[in-house]
This record gives structure tokens, C-alpha cells and sequence, in this order.
């Protein structure tokens, strides 16, 4: 009498052994599948900046072309036919050419920054120009060297200019702070 008594709960402690089992086992290999894919999703959406970066330095000769056939070409070579944010990425692709092709323009404008007299001699370099997706606009960098005669001193100094506003953005004597701010500028 006894052991018809303890079948019942046997039989239902070992179902919900078996039971609770089988779900654990589901509810991991879900969670191995959700990090898998997690990961998948990473590396494609890495190999994708990668590839854009690439195709946004496309050398400024191509503006002459079909911009929008360049860019997609360059994705395409490496593996993104039509990507996601295409649009968005097309038009940051256009404005990156376009601010290399003001280069020239900007090289030009650094000359007539040069001055000389009988105190002091200031020699602009151009550093770099970029456009900037966080102003919205094309950016060059300049080193200013200026040596001043009478006592013999030099300095050098970093400005950070907005090309299409014409005004200067940003100005230091310290290579570190520039190379900072440089670095915010182009995200």
C-alpha cells in the first residue's frame, strides 16, 4: 500500500526532472544561437566601416566620374552590394570628394597666409584637409612657423580652419591638444 502511495509523486518529480531538462537545453542552445548571430552581426557591420572608409578615400579623380557608380563599384569589390544605410553613406562619400578637391584651392589660400618684414617671418604648412561629418563641413589643418629676427626666437602654431565659412575654428601651440581636436573633428 505504501509504494502505490509514492508512484504519483515519482513519476511526477522525475517528469519534471525530464521536462525542466529539456527546456534548459533549448533555452542555452537559444542563447548560443542569439551570441552567434550577435557576433555575425558585429562582423559584418565592422567589415562594412571598413569597406567604406576604403571607398571614401577613393582618390579625388573620381569626382570627374559617376560618383555614385565609383562608391558602389568599391563596395561591391568589397562584398556589399547594396548596403543599408547606402544613401546616407553615398552622400558622406560625395562630400569627402568634394572637400579633396578644394585641396588645390586650400594649398593656395595658405600662400597668401606667408608674411615677412624686417621683425618676423611666418611659413604656413597645410597639415590636412578632411571633411567633417560633425560640423558638416570641409576642414583643413595648418602649422604656422613664425621666426622672429631680432631675437632670434621660433614658434609654432596649429589652427583647425572651416574651409566653406572661411574662419578659423580652432588655434594651439601644442602639438598633443591639436592632434586631439583633430581627431573629434573628423567623427
Amino acid at each position: 500500500m505504501d509504494k502505490n502511495k509514492l508512484i504519483l509523486p515519482i513519476t511526477i518529480l522525475l517528469a519534471s526532472i525530464i521536462l525542466g531538462g529539456f527546456y534548459y537545453a533549448s533555452e542555452t542552445n537559444k542563447q548560443k544561437e542569439e551570441l552567434t548571430l550577435k557576433k555575425e552581426q558585429l562582423r559584418l557591420e565592422t567589415e562594412k566601416r571598413e569597406a567604406v572608409k576604403i571607398c571614401s578615400s577613393l582618390p579625388a579623380s573620381n569626382i570627374a566620374g559617376n560618383i555614385e557608380k565609383n562608391y558602389k563599384a568599391c563596395l561591391k569589390t568589397n562584398g556589399f552590394d547594396e548596403p543599408e544605410n547606402s544613401v546616407i553613406d553615398q552622400e558622406l562619400f560625395q562630400k569627402k570628394q568634394e572637400c579633396k578637391v578644394y585641396q588645390n584651392n586650400i594649398e593656395q589660400k595658405i600662400k597668401s597666409f606667408d608674411f615677412s618684414n624686417e621683425n618676423v617671418v611666418i611659413t604656413n604648412f597645410l597639415d590636412e584637409a578632411w571633411f567633417s561629418p560633425t560640423l558638416n563641413t570641409c576642414l583643413y589643418s595648418l602649422e604656422e612657423w613664425s621666426r622672429y629676427l631680432k631675437d632670434d626666437t621660433r614658434e609654432i602654431g596649429y589652427s583647425i580652419y572651416d574651409y566653406l565659412e572661411n574662419k578659423i575654428i580652432y588655434h594651439t601651440s601644442a602639438r598633443a591638444e591639436f592632434q586631439k581636436s583633430k581627431a573629434e573633428f573628423k567623427q
